[in-house]
């Protein structure tokens, strides 16, 4: 069909335009270095569900996040920022494709293709996916959800979805309250 061939050529045209932007950025000192820092620590003390950072309780971040990266780290034997890219990068064309999809479900016609080229002609969009890998994360975890109680899924579907975006909520852990 005409239209899945050109929303994947959209796709293509993003993974085109954002890999040089992902791949030839650096590591922010303040956030990416320390959440490796902390993946690094968690693999050599081989703690997987507590996690500090230089021997203090650290719980600021979402579990999945860090230990996708963690896992990144253990195959590959090294932080590689076009590997971290992918925690970014496949949520975003994730997003994308279930907002397409949800958009088909609408029923009208005018927007069968309308959600992925919608978000990926964004730049607050495409600039958090070059940036925010696990807000992205919880973006992907906290559409699909929204699309599962909308399309009226099983309960069983919704509360896995429910749990894997507990993962990668983000939360103050001094006072235990969600953050933005």
């Amino acid at each position: 069909m005409r239209t899945y061939r050109d929303t994947y050529l959209l796709y293509i045209g993003v993974v085109v335009a954002l890999v040089p932007v992902m791949v030839l950025r650096d590591f922010t000192p303040d956030n990416e270095l320390r959440y490796l820092s902390i993946a690094d620590e968690a693999l050599r003390q081989h703690t997987y569900f507590a996690f500090t950072n230089h021997g203090v309780p650290y719980a600021d971040q979402p579990p999945l996040y860090l230990w996708l990266v963690m896992l990144l780290r253990w195959l590959t034997g090294a932080h590689r920022m076009w590997l971290l890219s992918l925690l970014s990068l496949l949520p975003t064309l994730g997003v994308a494709q279930l907002m397409n999809h949800w958009c088909r479900q609408s029923g009208r016609a005018d927007s069968t293709v309308m959600g992925a080229p919608m978000l990926l002609t964004s730049a607050f969009f495409i600039g958090a996916a070059v940036t925010l890998r696990m807000d992205m994360l919880m973006c992907l975890f906290i559409v699909l959800a929204l699309i599962l109680r909308w399309l009226g899924a099983g309960a069983v579907r919704q509360m896995i979805v429910s749990f894997l975006a507990s993962c990668c909520k983000k939360t103050n852990s001094d006072h235990g309250h969600p953050t933005n």
